[in-house]
């Protein structure tokens, strides 16, 4: 059962995304779970000569679910490739942007977005270990503990 109605975790956080999908059409559900990484480095399948940490969860890691009811766009990015356009101080792994070149990206490819909605588009951003998600959406993402 999901608990809803809390607010992200402020703070850093080492999270793994578990699974992301969309529930029905154009909503948007994200499941994240607390992690660590430890251990010896271990080739990394797919990319010879690189190694990385083993990502680790555990059955007492606590999961959180965020999801949108609406979404405009949504973009999932192999952390190792990602390079943010302005390296921000992170005060939590789910950031919202109010400007960001993403989200002008995704403004001039649907430029009725806002009209149709009638409310103002943001870019949310969720870091984890293994991804990067962006998010653009109208409303503010639903987070609870799964």
């Amino acid at each position: 059962e999901v608990g809803f109605g809390m607010q992200f975790p402020a703070g850093r956080m080492q999270l793994y995304l578990e699974e992301i999908g969309e529930p029905r059409d154009n909503a948007l559900r994200i499941v994240v779970v607390e992690a660590a990484t430890g251990g010896p480095a271990e080739p990394v399948p797919g990319l010879p000569g690189l190694v990385a940490m083993p990502i680790r969860t555990t059955t007492t890691s606590r999961r959180f679910e965020v999801s949108w009811s609406n979404y405009v766009s949504y973009t999932v990015t192999d952390e190792s490739f990602y390079q943010p356009e302005d390296p921000p101080e992170v005060l939590s792994q789910l950031t919202e942007y109010a400007s960001s070149t993403y989200l002008r990206t995704v403004m001039a490819r649907t430029p009725n977005a806002e009209f149709i909605l009638q409310r103002p588009m943001r870019h949310w951003q969720l870091l984890c270990l293994n991804h990067i998600i962006d998010v653009v959406s109208a409303s503010d993402p639903a987070v609870g503990y799964v």
